[in-house]
C-alpha cells in the first residue's frame, strides 16, 4: 500500500496534478478555541436585495418565494440530476465586497439500486432552537429576518448527496458560462443540527452506513461535537460516529429531535479553495439543518483604510474610508452551548465595539458629515455614536441596540469621513494619517470580559499647494474672468500670466511682484486691470437704421480724449452733419452715430460734349498738313 501511494504521488507530480489529502480532526465542545477571522466571511445571509434564480432545474416541487417555512424548496433531486441556484447579494468577503453565491446539489447516490433514493434542498423561513437541555421539546422559534444568516435544509431519503457553494463578486457570475470573478473567501465554518436519523444498519458499505451524517470535502477540517459521552434525550440513547473524515449519528433506539439542540449539534470548520465550500450529506431518512455560524467566537478582522485621492490641495474635499468587518458573532449566543459546557466561551456578542482615528491637525472635519454604510450601501450611521474632539480624534462607538441586534453582525461597515485640507498650511510635503484603532470587548457567561484590539496601517497623501490667480477690475476689485488655479508641490517653481485677458478691453496696471516664485505655502497672485470703455461708431442712411458701412469699435480708458471719423464711408454718400459727440472725453460706453444721404450727379449740356471733339479734330488735321509740308521740302532738296 505504501509503495502504491508513493507511485501515485510521483505520477501526480510528473503530471503537475495538485494532490490533496483531506484530514479531519475531531474536537470536543469543551475544547477552548477562537475561530480565525476569515472564516466568518462564508456566512450567507438574507438582505433586502437578495434574490433566488434557478440556473439548472431538478426535482418535482419548488417554492421560490416565501411560503410557509421555506424561502426556497426543491425535492426529489434524483441520481443524475443537479440543482443549481444563484443567490444574489448574500455574503461579504474580508475586503467588505458584496458577494453572490452559487449553490449546487449534485452527485446524488442511492444507497441501493432498488431504493427510490433522492435528495432535497430548502432555505428555511423559520427554525427552532431548544431552550432546555433536559426538555428538548421546549423551544424558541426564530423567523428569518433581513441581514441574518440563511438556514439550509439538507435532506436525503436512502441516499447521499453533495452540496457546493461558490462565492463570486456580486454581479459577475454569468450562468451561460458558469463563470465569474471569485469572491476571495478562503475558509468556511458552520453549524449542523437536527441529527435524528433512524438507521437500520442495512447500508453498512455506504459512506454514512445508513446513518445521518456529513463529510467536509474541501480538505483539512475540524469537527467539534459532544464527544465525551452517549447522550440521553427524551429517553432515547444516541451517539456520534467518527468515520470517513466525517461524522454521523448512530441512533440505537430511534429518536426524532426537531430542534437545534446543543447536545447533538456539530460544528465544522474547513479551509476552502477557489472560494468553494463542499460538503457531503446523507441518511436513510431525515433532514439536517445548516447555518454558516459558530458557537465559538470569530476573531476580529483588521480594519482597512483608504483615501480616495493621491494628492489634495487646500479646499479640496476628499474622504478617509475606514472599513471594518464585524464577524458573525451573534448566533453563538443563540446556540447557548455554554449551558451544557460551562467551560465553553460562547457568549460571542460584543459588549463594546469602538473605532477611533486621530486625524491630522491640518484637516478640517465636521461630525455631522461622517456617515456609515454597509456593504449594500445602506446608511447605518444610527448603529454608532460618532464624535470628534478638539484634537481631531474621531470615535465611532456601536450603540447597545446595535450590539444586541442580530443584524449588526456578519457585515462590513464603511466609516466615511469627509475632510478638507486647511488653507493656512505651510511647508508640508505630505500628510500621514494616524493609525486606526478598533477595540471590541466580549464577556463570557460568568461576565469575565476580554478585549480584542486591532490596528490598521497608516496611509499618506501628497500635499499640493494652490496658486490662485485672480484677474481683478482695478475699480471694483472683482474678478473679470474666473480665477485660475495651479496645483504645485512644495519647493516647486511656478509662473503665471494673463494671456486669457482681452487686452483691447482691459489694460494691465502693473505686473504683480509674485507673478512667479517658489512654493512654500499657498499663493495668491492678483492681476489688476483698468477697464477700457467701448465707443461704437455707426454709419446710417439718414432717417433709417440701415448701415452704409461697418460700425467701428474704439476702446479708451475713462476720461481719455477720443476722436472719430467717417473715412470708411464711400464718396457716393454725403455727410448730413458732424455728430455733436464725434470727439470728446470718455465717460463710459458710448455711441457716435453719423448720418448720410446719397450724392446725385446730373447729365451735362450737349455743347459741353461736342466742343472738345471739334478741337481734337482740328488738331489732328493740323498735324497731318505739317507732316506733308515737311515731305515736300525733302523732295525739293
Amino acid at each position: 500500500m505504501k509503495k502504491f501511494n508513493l507511485l501515485f504521488i510521483l505520477f501526480a507530480l510528473i503530471l503537475n496534478v495538485k494532490v490533496v489529502f483531506a484530514q479531519t480532526t475531531y474536537r470536543p465542545y469543551s475544547f477552548t478555541y477562537t475561530m480565525e477571522k476569515d472564516y466568518s466571511n462564508s456566512t450567507l445571509f438574507m438582505t433586502k436585495d437578495t434574490s433566488f434564480k434557478v440556473i439548472k432545474s431538478a426535482g418535482t416541487k419548488e417554492t421560490e418565494e416565501s411560503s410557509g417555512n421555506y424561502k426556497f424548496y426543491r425535492t426529489n433531486i434524483n441520481e443524475g440530476d443537479e440543482l443549481i441556484l444563484l443567490i444574489t447579494n448574500s455574503a461579504v468577503n474580508k475586503n467588505g465586497k458584496l458577494l453572490d453565491a452559487v449553490v449546487k446539489i449534485s452527485n446524488v447516490k442511492k444507497f441501493a439500486a432498488a431504493d427510490a433514493g433522492y435528495a432535497t434542498f430548502g432555505i428555511k423561513s423559520s427554525y427552532t432552537v431548544a431552550k432546555d437541555v433536559a426538555n428538548p421539546t421546549s423551544v424558541d422559534t426564530y423567523t428569518q429576518k433581513e441581514n441574518e444568516p440563511l438556514v439550509f435544509e439538507l435532506g436525503t431519503s436512502k441516499a447521499q448527496a453533495e452540496i457546493s457553494i461558490t462565492y463570486y463578486l456580486a454581479g459577475t457570475y454569468k450562468d451561460e458560462s458558469n463563470k465569474g470573478k471569485l469572491g476571495n473567501v478562503t475558509g468556511a465554518s458552520g453549524t449542523i443540527w437536527d441529527f435524528d436519523n433512524i438507521a437500520s444498519g442495512t447500508y453498512a458499505a455506504e459512506r454514512f452506513a445508513g446513518n445521518e451524517g456529513i463529510v467536509p470535502l474541501n480538505g483539512d477540517a475540524i469537527i467539534f461535537y459532544n464527544k465525551s459521552k452517549v447522550h440521553k434525550n427524551s429517553g432515547y440513547a444516541y451517539e456520534y460516529k467518527e468515520e470517513n473524515n466525517g461524522i454521523a449519528i448512530n441512533t440505537k433506539q430511534g429518536s426524532n429531535i426537531d430542534s437545534l439542540n446543543y447536545e447533538n449539534m456539530v460544528f465544522v470548520k474547513t479551509n476552502i479553495t477557489d472560494s468553494t465550500f463542499k460538503l457531503s450529506f446523507g441518511g436513510e431518512v431525515g433532514n439536517l439543518y445548516f447555518m454558516f455560524a459558530s458557537p465559538y467566537p470569530y476573531d476580529l478582522n483588521m480594519p482597512t483604510k483608504t483615501i480616495d485621492v493621491k494628492d489634495a490641495a487646500s479646499g479640496d474635499i476628499f474622504h478617509y474610508n475606514i472599513m471594518q468587518y464585524v464577524p458573525n458573532n451573534y448566533y453563538g449566543t443563540i446556540y447557548a452551548v455554554q449551558k451544557a459546557y460551562d467551560n465553553m466561551y460562547s457568549n460571542t456578542r460584543y459588549k463594546t465595539f469602538k473605532i477611533t482615528e486621530t486625524l491630522n491637525k491640518n484637516l478640517e472635519v465636521k461630525t455631522q458629515d461622517i456617515k456609515v454604510t454597509n456593504e449594500l450601501g445602506e446608511d447605518v450611521t444610527n448603529y454608532f455614536t460618532i464624535t470628534v474632539d478638539d484634537n481631531n480624534k474621531m470615535t465611532a462607538i456601536a450603540t447597545n441596540e446595535a450590539l444586541n441586534n442580530s443584524q449588526f453582525y456578519g457585515h462590513a461597515y464603511n466609516v466615511s469621513i469627509p475632510l478638507t485640507l486647511k488653507e493656512d498650511i505651510k511647508e508640508i510635503s505630505k500628510i500621514t494619517s494616524d493609525k486606526t484603532y478598533v477595540k471590541a470587548t466580549k464577556c463570557d457567561i460568568n461576565l469575565i470580559c476580554k478585549d480584542e484590539d486591532r490596528t490598521s496601517y497608516t496611509d499618506t497623501f501628497k500635499v499640493k499647494y494652490k496658486v490662485t490667480i485672480n484677474y481683478l477690475d482695478n475699480a471694483t476689485k472683482e474678478n473679470i474672468v474666473d480665477p485660475v488655479i495651479q496645483k504645485k508641490d512644495l519647493d516647486e517653481k511656478y509662473i503665471t500670466n494673463y494671456n486669457n485677458i482681452d487686452d483691447t478691453k482691459w489694460g494691465l496696471v502693473e505686473l504683480p511682484k509674485n507673478y512667479s516664485g517658489t512654493i512654500k505655502e499657498n499663493v495668491v497672485v492678483n492681476y489688476y486691470f483698468n477697464r477700457k470703455y467701448k465707443i461704437t461708431v455707426n454709419y446710417y442712411e439718414q432717417g433709417t437704421t440701415n448701415k452704409i458701412a461697418d460700425s467701428q469699435e474704439l476702446y479708451y480708458y475713462l476720461d481719455d480724449e477720443y476722436t472719430t471719423n467717417y473715412d470708411n464711408v464711400e464718396k457716393s454718400w454725403g455727410l448730413v452733419e458732424t455728430p455733436a459727440n464725434a470727439t470728446g472725453k470718455v465717460t463710459g460706453d458710448m455711441e457716435v452715430n453719423y448720418y448720410f444721404t446719397p450724392v446725385i450727379i446730373e447729365n451735362p449740356p450737349t455743347g459741353m460734349i461736342t466742343i472738345p471733339f471739334i478741337l481734337i479734330g482740328a488738331l489732328l488735321v493740323g498735324i497731318v498738313l505739317f507732316k506733308n509740308k515737311q515731305k515736300d521740302k525733302l523732295y525739293k532738296i
